[in-house]
């Protein structure tokens, strides 16, 4: 969510005009609690539309509204947030790619490496490879 702020913040700057205070609405409000919320409980979540009951609106609204603050479809935002995870995770445990998929409630291993490589351009375990080579890189570096 922060990197969305920073980008509409650049965005505005860069067109000359001077910066105001965005003013708070219901729907700025929704956005940061739904991107808040997604960003917090990616674990738990199995799909988009259990947001109606946790925010009492319709699934409609809730992807509209996101849509008009980002303009990033909220899909992407939520698909964006796992594979976020799945980094971090194939960088930072011992998890296979097998129980990072099941972690990220994906169906199965394939539908996983398939969204991640369509993300990242890699599979996850080629990903996972490269950041094995970058880490015994720069142990090797910082030794010599």
């Amino acid at each position: 969510m922060t990197e969305i702020l920073v980008t509409i913040l650049r965005q505005h700057s860069q067109s000359g005009q001077n910066y105001v205070s965005p003013k708070i609405t219901s729907k700025s409000l929704l956005f940061y609690h739904v991107s808040f919320y997604i960003e917090n409980n990616i674990l738990k979540l199995t799909n988009l539309n259990s947001l109606t009951e946790v925010f009492h609106y319709t699934y409609q609204y809730i992807t509209r509204v996101f849509y008009e603050i980002t303009g990033v479809k909220l899909h992407n935002f939520f698909i964006n947030e796992k594979i976020k995870t799945a980094k971090h995770f194939l960088e930072s445990s011992d998890y296979t790619v097998t129980e990072i998929s099941a972690l990220l409630n994906y169906s199965c291993t394939h539908a996983f490496t398939r969204m991640f490589k369509e993300q990242t351009g890699m599979t996850p375990k080629q990903y996972q490879k490269q950041i094995k080579k970058l880490v015994i890189y720069d142990a090797n570096v910082e030794t010599k």
